[in-house]
Protein backbone atom coordinates (compact mmCIF):
# COMPACT_ATOMS: atom_id res chain seq x y z
CA UNK A 1 0.00 0.00 0.00
CA UNK A 2 1.63 3.71 -0.81
CA UNK A 3 1.08 6.38 1.53
CA UNK A 4 1.63 10.03 0.84
CA UNK A 5 2.72 12.85 3.52
CA UNK A 6 -0.61 13.63 3.64
CA UNK A 7 -2.11 10.63 4.86
CA UNK A 8 0.82 9.66 7.22
CA UNK A 9 0.19 13.41 9.31
CA UNK A 10 -2.99 13.00 9.58
CA UNK A 11 -2.64 9.29 10.80
CA UNK A 12 -0.14 10.26 13.18
CA UNK A 13 -2.16 13.29 13.98
CA UNK A 14 -5.03 10.63 14.83
CA UNK A 15 -2.74 8.54 17.16
CA UNK A 16 -1.75 11.44 19.08
CA UNK A 17 -4.84 12.90 19.85
CA UNK A 18 -6.09 9.78 21.21
CA UNK A 19 -3.00 8.98 23.21
CA UNK A 20 -4.29 12.50 24.60
CA UNK A 21 -7.49 12.02 25.13
CA UNK A 22 -6.57 8.78 26.62
CA UNK A 23 -4.56 9.94 29.14
CA UNK A 24 -7.15 13.32 29.49
CA UNK A 25 -4.51 15.54 28.92
CA UNK A 26 -5.65 19.60 27.24
CA UNK A 27 -3.83 20.08 24.10
CA UNK A 28 -1.99 23.16 26.68
CA UNK A 29 -0.77 20.54 28.76
CA UNK A 30 0.53 18.03 26.10
CA UNK A 31 2.19 21.13 24.70
CA UNK A 32 3.57 22.09 27.81
CA UNK A 33 4.90 19.05 28.41
CA UNK A 34 6.63 18.05 25.04
CA UNK A 35 7.85 21.84 25.18
CA UNK A 36 5.86 22.84 21.94
CA UNK A 37 3.64 25.28 20.95
CA UNK A 38 0.38 24.59 21.64
CA UNK A 39 -1.29 25.81 18.12
CA UNK A 40 1.80 24.00 16.95
CA UNK A 41 -0.15 20.76 18.23
CA UNK A 42 -3.31 21.41 17.25
CA UNK A 43 -2.23 21.73 13.43
CA UNK A 44 -0.05 18.20 14.13
CA UNK A 45 -3.29 16.27 15.41
CA UNK A 46 -5.59 17.67 12.50
CA UNK A 47 -3.03 16.61 10.16
CA UNK A 48 -2.06 20.11 8.95
CA UNK A 49 1.45 19.38 9.63
CA UNK A 50 4.12 17.29 9.42
CA UNK A 51 6.02 17.24 12.43
CA UNK A 52 9.86 16.07 12.20
CA UNK A 53 11.26 13.25 14.01
CA UNK A 54 12.59 15.32 16.86
CA UNK A 55 8.93 17.05 17.30
CA UNK A 56 7.47 13.40 17.67
CA UNK A 57 9.96 12.47 20.29
CA UNK A 58 8.97 15.30 22.10
CA UNK A 59 5.71 14.58 21.70
CA UNK A 60 5.98 10.74 22.84
CA UNK A 61 7.96 12.25 26.11
CA UNK A 62 4.97 14.51 27.08
CA UNK A 63 2.54 11.48 26.46
CA UNK A 64 4.96 9.59 28.10
CA UNK A 65 5.02 6.63 26.22
CA UNK A 66 7.72 5.21 23.70
CA UNK A 67 8.25 6.64 20.34
CA UNK A 68 8.03 3.51 18.34
CA UNK A 69 4.02 3.35 19.72
CA UNK A 70 3.17 6.51 18.39
CA UNK A 71 4.84 5.45 15.03
CA UNK A 72 3.07 2.25 14.96
CA UNK A 73 0.80 3.04 12.30
CA UNK A 74 0.91 -0.62 10.89
CA UNK A 75 -2.53 -1.96 12.11
CA UNK A 76 -3.80 1.01 10.29
CA UNK A 77 -1.96 0.54 7.00
CA UNK A 78 -2.20 -3.40 6.43
CA UNK A 79 -5.31 -3.88 7.15
CA UNK A 80 -7.73 -5.26 4.74
CA UNK A 81 -10.56 -3.77 4.11
CA UNK A 82 -13.91 -5.34 4.64
CA UNK A 83 -15.72 -7.48 2.43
Amino acid sequence: MDIDREQISYIIGQRIYTFRTQKKLSQEALAFESEIHPAYLGRVERGEKCPTIETLYKISKGLKIPLHELLDVSCLLYTSPSP
